[in-house]
């Protein structure tokens, strides 16, 4: 869960009253016919349903149980499945924005002036807008753990041969470039 003033995001499998009757908006690879989503975002404001957010995985793709949002200013970022969902919040403005990532998403883990979004490979840089500053080279084969924020480096733990080979890594902020 995730909570962004008076605003909580939960993500369920399935829907129960009165979800199915509040306003939404599919995000992902949606299907002719759209189907059931893979997974809900739901988004309430002081308990009460205000947004619904349906998540579609890509079938090409392995589908992976990491998933988080975080409030951004004017954006409601969803990691889920192989992609980054930036959506203008309150919804129904501009259209959502969708960053592809090289690997499955991971985590997002928001600094004073950016949102860094940790996945099965790298990590990405964005601006507060939701702009892509920088991608990471290849840090790991199988997962990335961010552990430590500074304004100069970001440190984690990347997987180099699963299961289990855990190596440290540092990369500056600036550019994402190992240090």
């Amino acid at each position: 869960m995730v909570a962004h003033s008076s605003r909580t995001v939960r993500f369920r499998v399935t829907l129960a009253a009165p979800w199915p009757e509040v306003p939404s908006l599919a995000l992902g690879a949606v299907p002719p016919g759209r189907g059931t989503p893979d997974l809900y975002a739901l988004v309430s404001r002081a308990s009460a349903p205000e947004f619904r957010l349906d998540l579609y995985a890509d079938r090409a793709a392995q589908l992976y149980v990491c998933h988080q949002a975080l409030f951004v200013g004017d954006l409601l970022a969803i990691g889920f499945g192989h992609a980054v969902h930036l959506v203008p919040w309150p919804p129904g403005g501009a259209p959502p924005r969708a960053l592809r990532l090289n690997s499955y998403f991971v985590s997002l883990h928001r600094a004073a002036d950016a949102v860094y979004v940790a996945s099965g490979e790298d990590v990405t840089r964005l601006s507060l807008g939701g702009e892509v500053v920088w991608t990471s080279p290849q840090l790991a084969v199988d997962g990335v753990r961010v552990e430590l924020i500074s304004d100069q480096t970001l440190s984690g733990e990347a997987e180099h041969d699963p299961p289990g080979d855990w190596r440290p890594f540092r990369i500056r902020v600036t550019d994402g470039q190992p240090v």
